[in-house]
């Protein structure tokens, strides 16, 4: 059943090294039909099972999951998608990559994640991955933007440069993003208006020195 979560050959083919680092304004990939309408579907039911909260803080509002994910369709999957990346993550990366940790986030009417860096305090973070599982007939915004960013002075104190938006990323289901980390990484998800779509998303994460 493992081998149904995802396409593999278009995981395989997707030349994640050479389009990561061409990709503009910085790196990312774009994976259409990564996974099966089937499978999302099957993934929706599970994240829906999985214990939740709503999440407010000054750049986001939206709803995840508690950390780590439990539900077994959840981990199968999580486990199946890091196997598949891995090999050209390491290579993308340039060093080995380490373990992919997903959770479970839903986007509704009023949710936002305003523009931020994925880089983190401890430096563990290796590239982003995100996941899109379903989005409503209804659906306006929610799209992932990048930015290109311009040396300058801060606009205010949640940006870290001026920015350009360089075009959006929508949420169509079966669709896989990967991302770089750096600090000049920006991006933001658009404030839902109506609708509602659901993701998983996390990152590829240095493990602990033994």
């Amino acid at each position: 059943m493992s081998a149904d979560w995802i396409d593999q050959e278009r995981i395989g083919g997707a030349l994640i090294p050479t389009r990561l680092r061409r990709a503009k304004p910085f790196g990312h990939v774009v994976i259409d039909d990564a996974v099966p309408a089937a499978t999302c579907e099957r993934l929706v039911d599970a994240v829906s099972e999985e214990a939740a909260g709503r999440m407010v803080d000054e750049i986001y509002e939206l709803l995840a999951t508690e950390e780590p994910l439990t539900h077994p369709d959840l981990l199968a999957f999580q486990s199946t998608l890091e196997a598949a990346l891995r090999p050209g993550v390491s290579e993308a990366i340039g060093e080995p990559a380490g373990r992919l940790s997903l959770r479970g986030y839903r986007f509704a009417a009023g949710h936002y994640l305003l523009p931020h860096a994925d880089a983190d305090g401890d430096d563990r973070r290796q590239l982003g991955v995100v996941i899109y599982l379903a989005a409503s007939d209804d659906l306006e915004g929610g799209d992932l933007e990048l930015f290109e960013t311009v040396p300058g002075p801060p606009v205010d104190p949640f940006d870290f440069a001026r920015t350009i938006s360089s075009g959006a990323i929508a949420p169509r289901p079966g669709r896989l993003v990967l991302l770089d980390v750096g600090p000049k990484c920006l991006h933001q998800v658009r404030e839902v208006e109506a609708g509602s779509r659901v993701s998983l998303s996390g990152w590829f994460r240095r493990e602990d020195e033994a």
